[in-house]
């Protein structure tokens, strides 16, 4: 089991490799399970323990830039983190996009002009109403970014600067 120092150099150690602090929690958790792990199986002290793990992590949290838009260094595993939420998020829009679609294209075919005007207009005005209501109420979630710029919080961050 580890003291709250060594904990501490692990989370010093995994804060230099700019992680967002939700994705360095998570992989703090998998630090101490492995060191915790080493020092039971391999009878090794924590300095070696914290060493083999950072060897075994070092692939995944060595910053380097892979090209494309972004000039940012990042970990690979923070890439592969980033294309899991985004493959998440845009399957969690098409649950809702095509029903939408589908439910628009039935009542321009089937329903009157005027009718189709107002739900139209409804259609358009009701999500943005409750995305408007939805950022009233969550006025201060929205602003943490602002400020605590100098921590990436989340890698959700980057949609809602």
């Amino acid at each position: 089991m580890l003291n709250e120092e060594q904990e501490a150099q692990v989370r010093d150690y995994l804060l230099s490799k700019k992680l967002p602090i939700d994705i360095l929690i998570e992989v703090q958790d998998h630090f101490i399970s492995e060191i915790n792990n080493l020092e039971r199986e391999k009878d090794l002290q924590f300095p070696e323990a914290f060493k083999e793990v950072k060897e075994n992590w070092r692939k995944d949290l060595t910053l380097s830039w892979k090209g494309g838009f972004n000039l940012d260094d990042s970990t690979d595993f923070m890439r592969k983190m980033k294309k899991q939420i985004e493959k998440e998020n845009i399957l969690q829009s098409l649950k809702f996009v095509i029903p939408s679609v589908f439910v628009i294209f039935l009542v321009a075919n089937f329903c009157n002009v005027y009718f189709f005007q107002a739900f139209f207009i409804a259609a358009i005005f009701l999500p943005l109403l409750y995305a408007s209501i939805n950022y009233i109420r969550h006025y201060k979630e929205f602003r943490l970014p602002k400020k605590y710029q100098s921590q990436f919080l989340t890698l959700h961050q980057n949609g809602i600067l």
